[in-house]
């Protein structure tokens, strides 16, 4: 059984975190653990993932989608090794998350996502 959650919280914007069968490659020597679909919005998750597999798949997606609400065009590797050296971080140092927890501040939204896309919001 998995505690992965219904949904993130980014920036405001209730982000789902679905299971799915095997995802799609964009070719047969590619395996697709998840996606992050900026179209409607949602994170998909292969279901057949172990559950370590799993939790590096969801930061790693979330990674992307942190990236396309900061406009930041960041490269695959990039998204890549930051979503695995934070992963490494949180399993190494579970006192960092209750810590960093300690002082969260709920965020209203700060982009607009309206039609179902991320678009700069207006200054």
């Amino acid at each position: 059984m998995s505690n992965r959650p219904q949904s993130i919280r980014l920036l405001g914007v209730d982000i789902p975190v679905k299971t799915q069968p095997a995802l799609a490659p964009d070719s047969p020597e590619e395996e697709v653990f998840g996606l992050w679909d900026p179209n409607d919005m949602t994170i998909s998750v292969n279901r057949e993932c172990s559950p370590v597999q799993e939790r590096v798949t969801v930061l790693h997606e979330l990674v992307h989608a942190i990236d396309d609400f900061l406009y930041l065009e960041l490269t695959h590797q990039a998204v890549y090794a930051l979503s695995q050296t934070l992963h490494q971080v949180i399993a190494d140092n579970p006192r960092l998350v209750q810590y960093l927890q300690g002082g969260a501040v709920r965020m209203t939204a700060l982009v607009d996502t309206t039609p179902h896309r991320v678009r700069r919001m207006p200054k």
